[in-house]
């Protein structure tokens, strides 16, 4: 049995380093955030912030300076 809590973090990791700055959508897409308030229950906050900083590593080139991108 594989305790996600233990290794979630380092496979996020792997996943971003493997593909950074690659632009891969695909893979990034992987990468999805809870949509609502009760499957936010079920994830670490240190998950889910783990998951937008290598969503925008693996997907660099659509970082913008702009406040719209910010609140996305």
């Amino acid at each position: 049995m594989v305790n996600v809590y233990v290794t979630g973090s380092a496979g996020i990791m792997a996943l971003a380093l493997t593909h950074l700055k690659s632009n891969n959508s695909d893979i990034a897409q992987r990468l999805v955030m809870p949509q609502t308030f009760y499957d936010m229950e079920f994830v670490m906050p240190k998950l889910l912030l783990q998951k937008v900083l290598c969503k925008n590593l693996i997907m660099w080139d659509s970082i913008e300076c702009s406040e719209t991108w910010l609140q996305n």
